[in-house]
C-alpha cells in the first residue's frame, strides 16, 4: 500500500513538466464558432443587409429598424436574432446582436472632441453609468461610452513611481498595524529596521 501511494506522488510530479514544441497545432472549438475576432467588413455588410432584408420581409416599416435593436421591447420581434443570426452561423448570436449595435449607432466620427470627454466626466459624476442614456444624446454607442469612461478614468489617476512620502505613508500604516497585533519588534525576519528602508 505504501509502495502504490509514493508511485502515485511521482505520477503526479512528473506530469507538471512542461514540453514545448516548434510545431503549433490549433485545435478549433468543437462548435465551430469563429470568436474573439473582429467581424470583416464583408460580414458587417452581410449583418446590415440581413437586417434590412428582415425589416423588409417583415414590413415593420420605419420604425422596423428600432423595433429589431431593441426587440425586447416589441413583442413582434421578440425572437429575431434566432433568424438573423442564421445568415452568419460562424457567429454566436450574441456577438451578431452587439455588432449590430454597434454598426447602426456608432457615429461617423470615431474621435471624441474634448468636449465630449467632459461631458462623459460630468454626467458620470451626476448620472452614474447610465450610459445607454448619455449615448443617445450623442450619438454613439452605450459600449463605447463605457470604454471612453474607462480610459478618462485610468488617466485621472496618478501612476509611476510612488514619491518618499508616500512610501513613509504605507511603512508608518503597516508598522502600527503590526504594533496594534502584537507581532512588530522593530527589525524583520532579515534583521532589517523598517524604519530605515525610506532613508
Amino acid at each position: 500500500m505504501m509502495y502504490v501511494m509514493a508511485k502515485n506522488r511521482s505520477q503526479k510530479k512528473s506530469s507538471k513538466k512542461v514540453s514545448f514544441s516548434d510545431d503549433v497545432e490549433v485545435f478549433p472549438p468543437a462548435t465551430g464558432l469563429v470568436r474573439g475576432k473582429r467581424f470583416s467588413d464583408e460580414e458587417n455588410e452581410m449583418l446590415k443587409q440581413v437586417v434590412l432584408s428582415y425589416i423588409k420581409a417583415r414590413g415593420l416599416g420605419e420604425e422596423g429598424l428600432d423595433m429589431v435593436l431593441y426587440c425586447r421591447s416589441h413583442p413582434e420581434t421578440r425572437n429575431c436574432w434566432k433568424e438573423i443570426a442564421s445568415a452568419l452561423p460562424w457567429r454566436r448570436r450574441e456577438s451578431i446582436y452587439y455588432r449590430a449595435h454597434i454598426i447602426v449607432e456608432r457615429d461617423e466620427n470615431h474621435k471624441w472632441s474634448p468636449e465630449e470627454l467632459e461631458l462623459v466626466k460630468k454626467f458620470h459624476e451626476k448620472h452614474g453609468s447610465d450610459w445607454k442614456k448619455l449615448a443617445s444624446g450623442l450619438g454613439k454607442h452605450r459600449r463605447h461610452m463605457k470604454d471612453t469612461w474607462r480610459r478618462i478614468r485610468s488617466t485621472v489617476r496618478k501612476m509611476g513611481q510612488w514619491p518618499q512620502g508616500e512610501y513613509r505613508n504605507l511603512f508608518d500604516s503597516v508598522n502600527s498595524d503590526m504594533r496594534i497585533v502584537g507581532k512588530f519588534s522593530g527589525t524583520d525576519e532579515c534583521g532589517i529596521v523598517v524604519p530605515n528602508i525610506c532613508s
